[in-house]
């Protein structure tokens, strides 16, 4: 993590092969009125990082990019017979990396509820399950699109608010998932069932 940019990499296939993704903010991009930046910029984006991120930059397919857009989330996925799933309903910026699950979930609760409220003969009660459907899940991925927001804007801090950051994450546990333990319990079905949120800390509040 690094002002107005960051670098994941991590293997795949059993370490055959190495996936690596550059993501930064461009001051360039700024004064055409966008936020991110064009292949071309990235050598330059990365010139503060350490030796290690910039020697994996010549590696990367500079032929693929992608902005980033994310939406607020909406209270409303359920219209009569239509319902809204996946990115048509909660499309997220990738920092909490939950836009694939959150779309498998809604797919399984939708299901799940199908198979919960079948009637004589075997018949689906889909005005049941579409209702019991939008009772639980924009809720859960309205958590998940802000604070995947949050989380991009954390990461790329700079100035005072960096060192705050950094101070704190250097205080915590490597074992510590605290703040990311309501993403991986059970699935909820029922708004009742939804995990609580992690309490917010101030970065103002850490000593550096």
């Amino acid at each position: 993590m690094g002002p107005r940019c960051h670098f994941v990499h991590y293997g795949l296939r059993g370490g055959g092969l190495l996936n690596q993704v550059a993501v930064f903010e461009s001051p360039k991009a700024r004064a055409r009125r966008e936020d991110w930046g064009t292949p071309d910029e990235l050598t330059e984006a990365f010139a503060r990082t350490c030796e290690f991120v910039r020697g994996g930059l010549p590696h990367l397919w500079r032929e693929k990019w992608w902005r980033m857009y994310d939406r607020d989330p909406i209270g409303t996925w359920v219209d009569g017979r239509l319902a809204l799933l996946g990115d048509a309903a909660h499309p997220p910026l990738q920092y909490l990396a939950q836009g694939a699950i959150m779309a498998i979930e809604d797919g399984w609760v939708l299901a799940e509820h199908a198979r919960r409220l079948r009637v004589a003969g075997g018949t689906v009660d889909w005005t049941a399950v579409l209702a019991a459907y939008q009772a639980v899940r924009p809720e859960h991925c309205r958590r998940v699109v802000l604070t995947a927001r949050s989380w991009g804007e954390l990461w790329h801090l700079d100035g005072i608010e960096r060192e705050h950051r950094n101070a704190f994450l250097r205080a915590r546990a490597v074992d510590d998932y605290s703040f990311i333990d309501w993403l991986y319990g059970p699935t909820a079905l029922f708004p009742e069932d939804e995990a609580a949120m992690f309490e917010p800390v101030s970065l103002d509040s850490i000593s550096v």
